[in-house]
C-alpha cells in the first residue's frame, strides 16, 4: 500500500485491488542510530489509511517499515523509512511458508490459503498509534487491517492447524460448504478464517463496488452462532453479527472455544461471476479456509486444489 501519511482514504491504485496481500507500514528502528524502537506496533507516519472507495478494509496487513536497513545507489546502504521496506517482510514470511506447505503437503497453496494463514495471526495493534498519532481500535479496520505481521505462530505454530483449499466450487447463490471440526483446546483460542479470489472488477475505480461473489463465514458452537468480521469492542466475534457483503477476507475469533467441537460453514450469499476461470460454468467461486485451533480428521486435514490453480 502506498505512502499515503495518515489521513483517511489517502491509498491509490493498485492499493485498491482486492486478490493481493496489501501491506502498510509500522514503525521499526530509530533513523539516528538504527537502534529498535520500543514502538514497533505504531503506525509509522509515512503510511496510508483506507478504506477503499468502495468501502472495502485495506490493507491486509502492516509490517515493520520504518526506517529500516536498505540498498541505497551506487553500491551503498542506510535506513529508509516507506511501505516498500515494510512489504519485503510479508514477502519473506509468504516464501518460507509456500516451502513448508509442500513440504507438508506436496502441494504448492493457493494465493488464498497464503492470506488466510497469515490473516488471523496478525498481532492486534489496539492501543497503539496509528500514522496520525490517534490510538488505534480492535482490528479487522482501514488502518492497521488484520494486524501487525506476526510469522511465528503461522510458520510454527503451537497449536492444531487444519486447513481446507479450493477443493470445493460453490457455483450457485444459496450452497453451502459445512464440516465439523474438533476443538484441539478449548482453552485456548479459536481463529478461523476464510479467504476467496474474487472474479475480476470492473475495473472502473472510484466508489463502485469492485467485488462480485459474495461468500460468508459462518460458525456454530454451543447454539451460537457467530459470522465473518463480525467483532465486539473486545476485538472477538459476537453471537449473531450482521454478515460481511464488501470484503473477501472473514474471520472469526473466539477468546476460548464454547465446545469440543465445531460446525464452520461457507454460504454462498451471491454467487454472480465467473470466481473460478477454465473450469465449471460462468458462475462459480473457490475458497481456502483455514482454521487454528482445530482439528479433523486425518486423512481430510489437508484439502487439496482439484483445478490447478
Amino acid at each position: 500500500i502506498m505512502n499515503g501519511f495518515g489521513g483517511y482514504q489517502t491509498q491509490g491504485t493498485p492499493d485498491e485491488a482486492k486478490n493481493i496481500l496489501s501491506i502498510g507500514s509500522t514503525r521499526m528502528q530509530a533513523y539516528y542510530d538504527g537502534e529498535q524502537l520500543d514502538e514497533v506496533n505504531d503506525l509509522s507516519y509515512n503510511t496510508a489509511h483506507g478504506p477503499a472507495l468502495d468501502g472495502r478494509n485495506l490493507p491486509d496487513l502492516v509490517a515493520p517499515g520504518c526506517f529500516v536497513d536498505s540498498a541505497l545507489q551506487s553500491d551503498r546502504y542506510g535506513l529508509l523509512c516507506g511501505t516498500s521496506m515494510a512489504s519485503p517482510h510479508g514477502s519473506g514470511a509468504v516464501a518460507v511458508f509456500i516451502d513448508e506447505y509442500r513440504e507438508r503437503t506436496g502441494n504448492d497453496p493457493s494465493p488464498a490459503l497464503v492470506k488466510a494463514a497469515f490473516l488471523p495471526m496478525a498481532r492486534d495493534l489496539a492501543g497503539h498509534l496509528d500514522a496520525d498519532g490517534n490510538v488505534l481500535g480492535h482490528r479487522y479496520d482501514s488502518k492497521q487491517g488484520w494486524g501487525r505481521l506476526d510469522a511465528s505462530p503461522v510458520l510454527d505454530p503451537q497449536v492444531q492447524v487444519a486447513y481446507f483449499d479450493s477443493r470445493y466450487i460453490l457455483d450457485e447463490t444459496g450452497q453451502i460448504w459445512s464440516i465439523e471440526l474438533d476443538v484441539a483446546d478449548p482453552g485456548k483460542p479459536l481463529h478461523v478464517m476464510l479467504v476467496w479470489t474474487d472474479a475480476p472488477g470492473h475495473g472502473l475505480g472510484g466508489t463502485t463496488p469492485a467485488w462480485n461473489n459474495d461468500l460468508d463465514l459462518i460458525l456454530k458452537a454451543n447454539g451460537h452462532t457467530y459470522r465473518g468480521n463480525a467483532f465486539g469492542s473486545d476485538g472477538w466475534s459476537v453471537v449473531d453479527g450482521v454478515a460481511d457483503e464488501k470484503n473477501n477476507t472473514e474471520g472469526v475469533f473466539l477468546s476460548s472455544s464454547p465446545g469440543s467441537n465445531v460446525s464452520v460453514q461457507v454460504m454462498a450469499s451471491n454467487i454472480t461471476s465467473d470466481g473460478v476461470p477454465g473450469y465449471g460454468d460462468d458462475t462459480d467461486q473457490d475458497f481456502a479456509l483455514v482454521c487454528y485451533n482445530c482439528t479433523a480428521i486425518p486423512l481430510y486435514t489437508y484439502y487439496f486444489p482439484i483445478i490447478g490453480r
